[in-house]
């Protein structure tokens, strides 16, 4: 097969992959690792969980990002959190270096440009789009200092109009947030930046805090960074393009993760070590920080290790198993191949012992698998595997057998493809999930149907434990 027919059947294989799995439910229950504290994030709000009792205990009430991170003891949260704009001059002191040095210059540039304009009252939005060529994220950062920095000669040739039209632009800013929780308003803030901030990790050992930060522009990916809890290392690049799913290794001295090889269809398994073996970041200070670069560090142990190739989509998901094995999502697909073979998504698992790469599920539960595989979770002791399905059921499927237990039956199935809440184990043995108003669970209470949907806590064998989220207030039900 030609180069072109190779690319074009890759191409479709892409496309199929972003339909499929190419978003994400917003609403989140996380555990620590012994399952006695979740992290529950539904609607904005942002809530500790005992493990027991089920009591909530207020983080944030609204504005907290998709994916946050409970550290492994449970004692602490990380989230995002968009934070308005109220004056751009005060907020850039907020923000990296090279997030302020990009927004300056061109503030500079659009000045210059609206001055030297024969015409009068031109539109600072399509300035900025359409000759400047700013990046998206920083579109509205640059107008606005440009017009609350305006003078008499600027407001003369902009009129007055079009300068408050800009200053009213709202802008908001994202914010990485650590609260601990025996004091779960006393937040601490990590790190700042204009555009997003993604999927905060603690590192096993609670030292250190992984975060995303997405492009500047709308399809960009994400950059991998790490800050220190202990040292003053706020944000040490660790590499570019990276899937959202990255994971920390037992040792907390590695990540793993799945980027960009080159080409936005095809990527590469990597790890890459981020801390010596006191467990101190290995960080460089950046000099002379790049316009835009949110880096304050960069990661002095070079290029990572390469594990294995595959083909890239930006929700696919990495998790470290016992034993030195790294199990991830992934299509499966012969290259060269044809627009006429058909997508296969599977769960594989990396040896680092031995360097090979293993299909890990039983054609029973392949059969589960499907486009969802990106959400799976695989238990804390390494045994089992949560393999999501659509409309809210999921199936549990112990690893090396042909065993692939469905708890929730088809007749109580609910909402859209997309899960709106994924299974999470709580420990080893049990597992969170939400259900709908027909499920059996809840039939079990000996009470009768409610009215609502509930989160209930199962067994690894699919028993009924408990209903979680019998007094939780209606708002924070997914």
């Amino acid at each position: 097969m030609s180069n072109r027919m190779t690319r074009y059947g890759l191409g479709a294989f892409c496309a199929i992959a972003i339909f499929l799995t190419g978003c994400f439910p917003e609403d989140s229950l996380e555990w620590s690792r012994d399952g006695s504290v979740g992290l529950l994030r539904s609607d904005g709000a942002l809530h500790f969980v005992d493990g027991s009792s089920g009591e909530l205990t207020e983080i944030a009430k609204e504005d907290v990002q998709p994916l946050p991170g409970i550290s492994a003891d449970g004692s602490m949260a990380a989230y995002s959190q968009d934070t308005e704009c109220p004056n751009v001059s005060q907020t850039l002191e907020l923000l990296p270096p090279g997030e302020v040095k990009l927004i300056k210059e061109q503030a500079r540039l659009l000045r210059q440009e609206m001055l030297e304009d024969e015409s009068q009252g031109r539109n600072i939005e399509e300035v900025l789009k359409e000759e400047l060529r700013v990046p998206e994220s920083y579109r509205g950062w640059v107008a606005r200092y440009v017009c609350e920095q305006a003078d008499d000669e600027l407001i003369q040739k902009l009129g007055a109009d079009n300068i408050e039209r800009a200053k009213g632009t709202e802008l908001s800013y994202s914010r990485l947030l650590v609260v601990r929780r025996d004091a779960p308003k006393a937040t601490k803030q990590v790190y700042a930046v204009a555009t997003q901030i993604w999927r905060p990790r603690f590192s096993p050992d609670g030292r250190h805090i992984s975060y995303l930060v997405m492009g500047p522009e709308e399809d960009d990916e994400a950059d991998l960074f790490v800050a220190s809890l202990l040292q003053n290392v706020s944000a040490m690049r660790v590499d570019s393009s990276v899937a959202v799913g990255y994971d920390w290794r037992q040792d907390s001295r590695a990540l793993v993760y799945v980027k960009q090889d080159g080409d936005p269809i095809l990527g590469v398994l990597q790890e890459k070590v981020v801390a010596d073996e006191n467990n101190e970041l290995l960080a460089s200070p950046v000099q002379e920080p790049e316009p835009g670069s949110v880096a304050t560090s960069t990661c002095t142990t070079g290029d990572a290790k390469q594990l294995v190739g595959t083909l890239f989509e930006r929700f696919m998901k990495v998790q470290y198993g016992p034993s030195g094995r790294v199990f991830f999502s992934s299509a499966s697909a012969s290259i060269p191949t044809s627009d006429l073979e058909e997508l296969e998504y599977s769960l594989f698992c990396y040896d680092s012992f031995t360097g090979t790469v293993a299909d890990v599920l039983s054609s029973a539960a392949s059969d589960y698998a499907g486009g969802h595989v990106s959400f799976f979770a695989l238990a804390p002791d390494g045994k089992r595997v949560l393999l999501p399905i659509e409309k809210n059921r999921f199936a549990i499927y112990t690893l090396g057998t042909t065993l692939a237990e469905v708890p929730i039956a088809e007749d109580e199935e609910f909402g859209d493809d997309v899960p709106g809440m994924v299974p999470a184990w709580k420990g080893d043995n049990e597992i969170s999930c939400l259900v709908s108003e027909e499920s059996r669970f809840l039939a079990a209470e000996g009470r009768d149907r409610p009215a609502r949907k509930e989160i209930v806590i199962i067994g690894a064998d699919g028993s009924l434990h408990k209903v979680l989220s019998t007094n939780w207030p209606d708002q924070l039900m997914p």
